[in-house]
């Protein structure tokens, strides 16, 4: 799933932010019909847990 996030060490906050937005507007629950929703809760809890951790060590923001 890193690689389908396209997760990099050297993404800022903002791109992350970015990245789970995208992301879910694909995957979320609400989002996907009744069969799969099952799945795509799956896939987001461990997307926002990847995405989570790279916040911990993301770069700060430039602006």
């Amino acid at each position: 799933m890193v690689d389908e996030l396209h997760l990099t060490p050297n993404l800022t906050s903002t791109d992350l932010k970015i990245i789970r937005r995208k992301f879910a507007k694909t995957n979320h629950p609400d989002r996907v019909p009744p069969a799969v929703r099952e799945e795509a809760t799956r896939r987001m809890t461990i997307a926002n847990s990847l995405i989570d951790e790279a916040l911990r060590g993301a770069r700060p923001r430039q602006r």
